[in-house]
């Protein structure tokens, strides 16, 4: 069970990092937070983002900032994944510096995010990967079924495209993950106060993860949780919570002033609550589900099939998992539908809603006993969910927001011409190698295709089965 896990966690990880998705306004904010409070400067050991508000040589402009009370600016996201980031590069600004490199050169700059990329991003989603396969498999689905669930979350949801940036999402919704399947631990949770902490850690670095934290703390209501597995959990996840609360308070006036209520005045509103949220909007919750714009399910249909698996879940019992997972992502499309800006800006699928994927992510149906043409709808759900990620993140995640089909249209398109990247910012390990397009992408599928190929044969020997779905 470890040696497969320990797999799984490496196909993950060295599968996303093959890629490094380019720079844009959200993942400069969120790093220029973090090389602030490390780099020598006026804004060391701050979070103030005030070098990177306008151009210059290194090239981490953005004008996601939100004014603070002190009159400085600051990133306009949750500061999460900015604080993950510090402890990692200070060591890397220390070793740069020893050896007689500039980490403020460009060159030298690009590097750096492509590298907490990986530490702060990459390796939590690999790990969370682990974690779900465990968490599957515990609850009766079998090596292979649970693989497969493992896989449709990572290579088959908008997780693969932008974990392969510093955008935040992905990283969120891998604390969000591994936090849930910590809770809902089939036999009982496990290590409550852990997934307090993963969860308050998803909410300090996604804002609206907050409906995610409250479908973890189900698990803690039922009869069976003991008094102190409440505190232990309550415990971890007070601590992410009130250090988003004093940052706020620090940076922005108020413990509950949150970031963006004070952002850029180009993407609020004054008749908006925070300057953002208003009446929930029908035709953006179509189009965050279903519109060849932003659809969720049409980007990842394989997230249909979480419905199969809750149908499985509440027959077998695990109602409360069911239930608190359904309704949490309920209330982030609602979320999402009634902001000003849901269709994310420049971007390839409904990126606000990856932080409620986990929610569906661990609803990964059993494939043992299903009828044939069953099987055979969810393989291809799969299959085809993995290629649609694939062409998001070989053409590029920001696309213009008026591109009205940035899947099919653009993405395929420039995919199938080897028109891409869309952006020069964009980087794979074949292109690196001195591949040219479409041969870095057919690396890609043939190595870590055969590999998924293989865990597969491996998990499908004889005697790997459970009861759920059987």
């Amino acid at each position: 069970m470890r040696t497969r896990a320990v797999g799984v966690c490496c196909l993950v990880f060295l599968g996303h990092a093959y890629f490094a998705g380019g720079l844009g306004w959200n993942q400069s904010a969120r790093v220029a937070a973090t090389l602030a409070f490390v780099e020598p400067g006026p804004n060391r050991f701050t979070l103030r983002i005030d070098d990177f508000t306008k151009n210059d040589e290194r090239n981490l402009y953005t004008g996601d900032w939100a004014k603070g009370s002190d009159g400085h600016y600051y990133t306009n996201k949750a500061p999460g994944l900015s604080l993950i980031g510090i402890p990692a590069y200070a060591v890397l600004y220390g070793l740069e510096r020893l050896v007689g490199l500039e980490p403020r050169a460009e060159p030298v700059t690009r590097f750096n995010t492509i590298l907490l990329n990986l530490l702060c991003s990459v390796a939590i989603t690999a790990a969370a990967g682990a974690v779900l396969y465990g968490f599957l498999v515990a609850g009766g689905l079998g090596h292979a079924a649970a693989l497969l669930g493992v896989l449709a979350h990572a290579f088959g949801t908008l997780v693969f495209p932008y974990d392969t940036s510093l955008w935040g999402h992905a990283t969120g919704a891998s604390c969000l993950l591994a936090a849930l399947c910590l809770a809902h631990w089939p036999g009982g949770t496990r290590a409550p106060l852990l997934a307090g902490v993963l969860g308050g850690l998803a909410v300090l670095v996604e804002y609206h993860a907050l409906f995610g934290l409250a479908a973890v703390g189900s698990a803690l209501l039922t009869p069976g949780s003991s008094r102190r597995q409440r505190f232990a959990f309550a415990a971890g996840a007070a601590g992410p919570l009130l250090l988003l609360a004093v940052y706020q308070k620090l940076a922005f006036g108020g413990f509950l002033t949150t970031a963006i209520s004070q952002g850029n005045p180009i993407f609020r509103d004054p008749v908006r609550v925070f300057g953002v949220l208003g009446e929930i909007d029908p035709g953006a919750v179509s189009g965050l589900l279903f519109s060849s714009y932003r659809g969720l399910f049409l980007f990842c249909p394989v997230l249909l099939f979480a419905a199969l698996g809750g149908w499985q879940c509440w027959h077998s019992g695990r109602r409360m998992l069911v239930a608190t997972c359904l309704a949490a992502f309920a209330a982030s499309v609602a979320f999402v539908a009634s902001f000003n800006e849901w269709p994310g800006g420049s971007a390839n699928g409904p990126r606000y809603l990856i932080v409620a994927i986990p929610l569906l992510s661990i609803l990964s149906p059993a494939t043992r006993g299903l009828a044939a043409w069953a099987r055979g709808l969810y393989y291809g759900a799969l299959t085809l969910s993995c290629f649609n990620m694939l062409a998001v993140t070989a053409v590029e995640v920001m696309v213009d927001e008026a591109e009205r089909n940035p899947l099919y249209g653009l993405a395929y398109r420039e995919l199938l011409s080897g028109a891409y990247p869309h952006n020069g910012d964009t980087l794979n390990l074949g292109r690196l190698l001195g591949l040219t397009p479409p041969f870095d992408v057919l690396l890609f599928l043939l190595v870590f295709g055969g590999w998924a190929f293989l865990l597969l044969r491996v998990a499908a020997a004889p005697g790997d089965h459970g009861p759920r779905g059987s």
